[in-house]
Parts: C-alpha cells; sequence; structure tokens
C-alpha cells in the first residue's frame, strides 16, 4: 500500500503546532499510525469515552459524563472528546480533553497527554483490565 508522505507529514506538523510540548518524532509516530490505522469513526471514540466512565469508580456525590462537541468552521470540521467531573453540592468542575475526530480527514487527532487510541486508563489514572 502506497501512502502519500506530504499528507502525513502536514498532519505530523498540524499536530506539533497544536501540541507544541510534544517532540517532533512523538508527533510523526502519531502521523503515521493514523495513516496506518483502520478508518474509525467518531461513534468508536465515543464508544471507548463511555467505557473510561464505566470503568471510573467513583464516590457516591460525584458524577462523570463523556462529552462529544462537534465544532465547524472555515470549511474544518471537528468533533471534540473529554470527560468531565463534578461534584453535587460543590464547584469542584473538571475537564480531561481526549483531542478530536477530523470529520473532513476522517482520522482522530489526541490531545497532549490524552489518547484514545492508546492502552485505557480510568479517569482517575487506573489502568483498565
Amino acid at each position: 500500500m502506497k501512502y502519500n508522505i506530504k499528507i502525513i507529514m502536514s498532519k505530523a506538523w498540524e499536530i506539533k503546532r497544536q501540541n507544541s510540548s510534544n517532540d517532533f518524532g512523538l508527533c510523526l509516530r502519531w502521523a503515521w499510525e493514523m495513516a496506518k490505522a483502520p478508518v474509525k469513526g467518531e461513534d468508536h471514540y465515543i464508544a471507548i469515552l463511555q467505557k473510561i466512565v464505566d470503568a471510573s469508580a467513583q464516590p457516591e456525590g460525584w458524577h462523570l459524563e463523556a462529552i462529544a462537541r462537534l465544532w465547524e468552521k472555515n470549511g474544518k470540521s471537528r468533533t471534540y472528546f473529554s470527560i468531565v467531573e463534578t461534584r453535587i453540592n460543590s464547584k469542584h468542575y473538571v475537564v480531561k480533553e481526549y483531542g478530536y475526530y477530523d470529520n473532513v480527514e476522517k482520522c482522530y487527532v489526541p490531545s497532549r497527554r490524552n489518547n484514545l487510541d492508546v492502552t485505557l486508563y480510568t479517569f482517575s489514572g487506573v489502568k483498565i483490565a
């Protein structure tokens, strides 16, 4: 199978611009993984988010919610993924970003700290078996 190197390099630089703390080698590796991976739709990543929420045991009074937000502007269309942790009768509000799915190029772009394409962890960082 032939790959378009120009598209892969462009995707790597796009990831680098969005996550400036990552070294370019890691961004290039992600771009290659996206190019080689079978095409998965945004529903696949929403299901993974829900799996993380379901596996995260929270004490009573705490609430986790998987969020998928659609963003469209200037011919771009993305679905951003996050998990929101709140607490009843408190101002506690924590959001973990999990990157986005590019609806135009049909690929997933991970956030700097969280990637839905790697080993799954709960919201608090415990590995899912």
